[in-house]
């Protein structure tokens, strides 16, 4: 999960850079707008608990094995991946969270266990969580 949360952020600080060289500065996303507004706790269980294990279930146990099933594993696995992307609703997050669909598929693949993936999920939102809050609050600062 740390990992995964490393290689995800390090992507999409590349491609929010890209975007503001190119004169078009990353919106906020609705994770990002939700963090900001609402009671911390709140926060906590529906990015940290409840999204993961929800996503998980349908990504890698329905629509990965359905897609496994029908059309082979690169379908599988490009497909939930954007499928998981997509409902994310971010244009810059969308190639960082796709890489993610990718290795939350390959994890769920590689031990057969949705517990796997969603522990690794839970780990990616909840370090993204953490910073966010501690931003939000004045715990950390980081130059812009």
């Amino acid at each position: 999960g740390i990992v995964a949360w490393i290689g995800s952020s390090v992507v999409l600080y590349l491609v929010a850079e890209l975007l503001t060289r190119l004169g078009q500065p990353p919106p906020t996303t609705p994770a990002e707008q939700a963090i900001a507004m609402l009671d911390p706790w709140l926060v906590v269980f529906a990015i940290v608990v409840f999204a993961p294990i929800a996503e998980e279930l349908f990504f890698r146990g329905i629509v990965f094995n359905a897609w496994l099933r029908e059309a082979g594993r690169a379908w599988a696995y490009v497909g939930s991946s954007a499928l998981f992307a997509l409902i994310h609703l971010s244009l810059v997050s969308l190639l960082p969270i796709f890489l993610l669909g990718l290795a939350l598929a390959w994890a769920y693949q590689r031990t057969r266990s949705l517990l796997t993936p969603i522990v690794m999920h839970a780990t990616v939102n909840g370090i993204s969580v953490a910073f966010a809050l501690a931003l939000r609050f004045g715990l950390i600062d980081v130059p812009v």
